[in-house]
């Protein structure tokens, strides 16, 4: 599983594929990822507190300018991505996959936090 995060507050699961199919282990990542999320939330925190120590040495800048800018990162809210059929698996075999894991939602891959 290959995923981004650009401060948005959007985790993009980018790509997420498996040697053995249909034996478990994609159900059990994307569950596992969904409880990582809020040690990533914490982290993110942090490194939001330490970014704003940081800029504070030289300027009295506020918490809340600082929320507004490019450099604060948002916690993870959303993990989506792009369902795409490889090899032998369809789309619509991908989509019950996510479906049946919850991460599907108006015909997309998508699960909010």
């Amino acid at each position: 599983m290959y995923l981004k995060y650009l401060n948005s507050g959007k985790l993009e699961i980018i790509d997420f594929f498996s040697v053995k199919k249909r034996i478990g282990h994609g159900s059990l990542m994307l569950q596992s990822l969904i409880s990582l999320v809020p040690l990533l939330n914490r982290k993110i925190d942090s490194l939001n507190n330490e970014l704003f120590i940081e800029l504070n040495r030289n300027k009295n800048l506020p918490w809340e300018q600082f929320e507004r800018s490019y450099s604060y990162g948002h916690s993870i809210t959303e993990i989506y991505g792009i369902i795409y059929p490889e090899g032998e698996i369809t789309r619509e075999v991908l989509t019950h996959f996510y479906n049946s894991n919850g991460f599907i939602e108006n015909g997309r891959l998508v699960r909010k936090i």
